[in-house]
């Protein structure tokens, strides 16, 4: 579980910067694979924490983006 929120702490690192496909994920992270990196931006949309703009383009949403919403 530990191995997961690290890597999911990286992932929203990563989509601090700025939007970001899988492919881009997979290079600046410690993740091994597209599926893996794709795997984590799922479950960061099915926590609302990502939105998908279109296909493999995704961004922070609300908090996470930075917003003072």
């Amino acid at each position: 579980m530990s191995r997961n929120k690290d890597t999911r702490d990286e992932v929203i690192d990563v989509l601090r910067e700025g939007r970001v496909n899988p492919k881009y994920l997979k290079e600046q992270t410690s993740i091994d694979s597209k599926q893996n990196a794709q795997y984590h931006l799922r479950q960061l949309r099915a926590e609302d924490r990502v939105r998908k703009l279109t296909r493999g383009l995704y961004e922070l949403v609300g908090d996470d983006a930075g917003d003072d919403r």
